[in-house]
């Protein structure tokens, strides 16, 4: 019984290595710890997955498989290891932004190329560079590359005035204007300020 039950153990052993074999994987059907077919598991020689990128391991009959963390370098009947890189595209890596002046900023974008077909990635990339005006926030900071307006000098341009109540003696009267900085013209920002007067009867 036992001689029959070892004869099994084998016959199943060698089906899990045929069908990994064709299959190109390893069958993991045993522990790390303990092989169903010998005891200890009993590794061959150095094999290798099929698909990219070609995992590197030791398999035992039994099919457990130990990997051994690196690669096969090249497989000839691999479409990604034979490929040409006939179809690249760039793709966007880093955007940068630099102050040029009072209105502008840089924009500078960088490139890296790229093999559509394996995923490889070459050594050289491309640089583009364009002026962009600054974007300013209500306190006359760009919100792109954060350079601060000085507001060293200022005109007021009244645009808006609002009446308001405020309480049963007194409305508010509030003036809005666009302050202008002389030295840098595109920065604009809002100004509110507010009055409170008695009732008009």
């Amino acid at each position: 019984m036992k001689r029959l039950l070892h004869h099994f153990e084998r016959f199943i052993a060698l089906s899990l290595a045929v069908l990994q074999f064709f299959s190109g994987f390893p069958v993991n059907q045993a522990s790390a710890d303990e092989c169903p077919v010998y005891g200890t598991h009993q590794f061959g020689e150095l094999q290798f997955e099929g698909d990219h990128p070609h995992k590197e391991y030791y398999a035992c009959d039994c099919g457990f498989a130990k990997y051994t963390g690196t690669n096969r370098s090249y497989y000839d009947q691999c479409d990604i290891c034979n490929c040409t890189h006939s179809s690249t595209t760039e793709r966007l890596i880093e955007t940068q932004y630099q102050k040029y002046s009072e209105n502008e900023h840089v924009v500078n974008r960088y490139y890296e190329v790229v093999c559509q077909t394996c995923g490889t990635v070459f050594p050289e990339d491309r640089q583009e560079s364009e002026y962009e005006a600054h974007s300013w926030d209500e306190n006359g900071k760009c919100t792109v590359c954060n350079y601060q307006c000085l507001h060293a000098s200022e005109t007021r341009s009244l645009w808006d005035t609002q009446v308001k109540k405020y309480d049963e003696d007194q409305h508010e009267i509030v003036k809005i204007y666009d302050v202008i900085s002389r030295l840098n013209s595109s920065c604009v920002r809002a100004f509110a300020s507010s009055l409170f007067r008695g009732h008009w009867k």
